[in-house]
């Protein structure tokens, strides 16, 4: 469906090309989605916007899933009624590995309806091998050189936790919690550069802060910001799983312990074990304006984490109208400027009115509000101004939804302009009943800006009509197809233009929904990236992971703002109680 972002140079398979430029590599992290933060169905969702924000940032992504849930403990409950667990291991392994296939299976799908290039594999095709005991057992070997090819093919990966082809045949198992085992071991195998354990709090705590540390349980528990592999065995081994521990302590690797949707959280690994709290952010305060199918998207979205979203206010123009998702009464209105009014962190504008948008957008940055829209048009037309005011007023205007729905494509141009400059961009965009090919025109203004701080006073634009007899004949004798090219230089030489590619080309081998970019740095190298452009769910999830990375940088501001580190002795008496998943 998509390809991995990545830069290659034709005969080159090293970094640099002879004169000092360093290559812009993928990097790669491993994410752990333990069973109390998949509790339940609703919760994938949530799991896909963690992958996603990995994802945009450029990096390769393996996804390692325990089951969903209680389901691991109902699975062993029907066990007993048939027969006593112990009597038939090989069964009993390959019952519970059901529960991290099944969750998995449910993962990809999700991610794929967001518009991610995703795909799933399981021990068996990874040849991923564990000996000794068939219910506890120890990692020997993985076909690391098949999991690199296939990241290479789609970046992002799903692996079922907990089990594993056990070298005497069949399924074998890592023991309960055993996903964490999983995670770090490929994380290692694979020369991740960071493995995140995913829980239902934000790092190991001196006692499970659902508790409290005080005798009167009113002090709040203290989190670590790093503990050491001894401190770790001692202090969350209900928390981790202590096989995990010892394997990193083992490999001297390292691992952070976190909730999703927080960057930072407890580190497990070599040093000294110090404390380092987490702040109290409260909820942003949401303001959305437009509740068609995308706007409905994002506000069910936005429910699933209270923690982090409060939507405050929805401004529709008919209050009456039946909806597939039905927020309380009390939130929508049809007057704006009563709902402009009031206050709010975060203004998402997805109306689709131009001119409507552009006031708001002003209003909002004026009172120092984030805006996140996806407003294309508004972004071809002023971005320069509004980006300057948001600047002004210490304000974000944030809109990676207006370009390419799912496909990163604006974090990889300003990935690549950071890294080494641009010299050119050519994009296949998906753009649904864009014939006069206007929507690829306003794309194209944005990438610009986004590539070379200026957008083209004029663009060749035509429209896939204008794709004469001889060129359309062309494609159906030279098995190509003929795709609207957005072309651009840093020049400022800029067209729109049917023309026929080669569906073994890169820009020509995709389908309808798919935008496809590459980017010519200065010093020659092509970066390619790829990914769902059209329908609902893509873009609803590009504008999610803007709020998610505004909340993120919100909490980071904080911890920043208010924590400082401090090396002090653990409170081993009160180990954290809770259990592995």
């Amino acid at each position: 469906m998509a390809q991995v972002f990545f830069s290659h140079r034709d005969g080159c398979d090293i970094a640099g090309n002879g004169s000092g430029a360093a290559r812009l590599e993928q990097t790669l992290v491993v994410l752990k989605f333990g069973s109390s933060v998949l509790s339940n169905d609703s919760q994938l969702p949530v799991a896909v916007h963690e992958v996603y924000r990995a994802y945009r940032q450029g990096r390769g992504v393996i996804a390692v899933v325990s089951a969903i849930g209680s389901q691991t403990n109902a699975l062993l409950d029907r066990a007993e009624v048939i027969a006593s667990p112990a009597s038939a291991d090989e069964a009993m392994a390959l019952l519970l590995a059901t529960g991290e296939t099944q969750s998995a299976a449910l993962l990809t799908m999700a991610l794929c309806r967001a518009g991610l290039p995703a795909t799933c594999l399981d021990a068996a095709s990874m040849d991923l091998m564990i000996e000794n005991e068939r219910l506890d057992g120890d990692f020997v070997g993985v076909d690391d050189a098949l999991i690199r090819n296939a990241l290479k093919k789609t970046p992002v990966i799903v692996v079922p936790g907990f089990a594993a082809r056990h070298r005497d045949g069949g399924v074998g198992l890592t023991g309960r919690g055993g996903s964490d085992l999983s995670a770090v071991y490929l994380a290692h195998a694979l020369r991740a550069d960071e493995c995140r354990l995913l829980k239902d709090v934000d790092g190991i705590y001196e006692c499970d802060p659902a508790v409290g540390s005080g005798d009167d349980q009113e002090e709040s528990p203290h989190r670590y910001g790093h503990v050491s592999y001894e401190d770790a065995l001692r202090v969350s081994s209900v928390l981790v799983q202590p096989k995990a521990t010892e394997f990193l302590r083992e490999t001297r690797g390292s691992a952070q312990v976190a909730a999703m949707l927080h960057q930072s959280g407890t580190t497990i690994g070599n040093g000294e074990t110090y404390v380092r709290d987490a702040p109290c952010v409260a909820p942003m305060k949401v303001l959305m304006l437009g509740f068609g199918k995308i706007g409905q998207c994002v506000y069910s979205a936005l429910q699933r984490m209270p923690q982090a979203f409060d939507v405050v206010g929805i401004g529709v123009k008919d209050i009456n109208k039946s909806r597939p998702v039905s927020p309380p009464v009390a939130r929508l209105s049809d007057d704006i400027d009563a709902l402009l009014r009031e206050p709010y962190d975060v203004l998402v504008e997805l109306t689709g009115d131009t001119v409507f948008a552009e006031r708001v957008t002003r209003h909002s940055l004026n009172k120092r509000a984030t805006v996140v829209t996806a407003d294309r048009t508004l972004l071809s037309l002023r971005q320069a101004a509004l980006r300057a005011l948001a600047g002004r007023r210490h304000a974000r205007f944030v809109h990676s939804a207006a370009v390419g729905g799912a496909a990163p494509l604006l974090e990889a141009v300003q990935r690549v302009a950071a890294h080494s400059g641009i010299r050119r961009l050519r994009a296949v965009l998906a753009t649904e009943f864009d014939r006069d090919a206007s929507a690829a025109a306003e794309q194209l203004r944005v990438l610009a800006f986004e590539a070379f701080g200026a957008i083209p006073l004029s663009i060749d634009v035509r429209g896939i009509d204008t794709a004469g007899t001889a060129l359309l004949d062309a494609a159906r004798g030279n098995s190509g197809q003929v795709h609207q090219v957005v072309d651009i230089d840093a020049d400022g030489n800029g067209s729109v233009a049917p023309q026929l590619l080669s569906l073994t080309s890169y820009l020509g081998g995709g389908n309808n929904h798919e935008c496809r970019l590459e980017i010519v740095d200065l010093f020659g190298v092509t970066h390619q990236v790829s990914g769902v452009g059209t329908g609902c769910w893509p873009t609803a999830e590009a504008v999610i992971a803007d709020l998610v990375e505004c909340y993120i940088e919100t909490r980071s501001s904080a911890l920043d703002a208010t924590c400082t580190a401090s090396v002090v002795p653990p409170f081993f008496d009160r180990e954290f109680s809770r259990r592995p998943h």
